[in-house]
């Protein structure tokens, strides 16, 4: 299992930011690759399918359950059951801090398999969807919660 983690900074409140992230069956509204998603139950332990198009026009699905979720502590985990490498078995973890007023950070920790990839790619490859869901994230909360 390979691990790498990333940083992102946010002009807005840790709560807001949240809020967004909270939402398991919301991703869509802030990811610009997850074209379609499906989800079933509510909470921990609830279920979704993303539809996702990668850059090269490919579309495919990843199976994802949500595995833990605290509100007070802003965190959750999340596991990819069903992917192409180097996503299928990930885990990711979302943490969110207070950085200051109207500032915050989300920090994921990416756990991962990648398969046939050397580790190094892989890594390259994570930090930069994660990166761009960053960026995507927020232009949203820019935009006030509106894709």
């Amino acid at each position: 299992m390979a691990e790498t983690s990333l940083k992102v900074i946010f002009d807005a409140p840790a709560k807001d930011l949240w809020k967004v992230l909270s939402d398991f069956g919301g991703v869509a509204k802030y990811n610009p690759i997850v074209t379609k998603v499906v989800t079933e139950g509510t909470g921990v332990g609830s279920k979704r399918i993303c539809t996702v198009q990668s850059p090269d026009q490919n579309s495919f699905d990843i199976d994802e359950i949500l595995e833990d979720q605290d509100d007070n502590k802003m965190s959750n985990v999340i596991k990819i059951v069903k992917a192409p490498p180097p996503f299928a078995g990930m885990v990711v973890k979302s943490q969110i801090s207070e950085l200051e007023q109207n500032k915050s950070q989300v920090e994921w920790f990416l756990n991962f398999h990648p398969g046939e990839m050397p580790e190094t790619d892989a890594k390259n490859i994570l930090q930069g969807i994660f990166g761009q869901i960053g960026d995507s994230l927020k232009e949203y909360l820019k935009n006030g919660g509106v894709s």
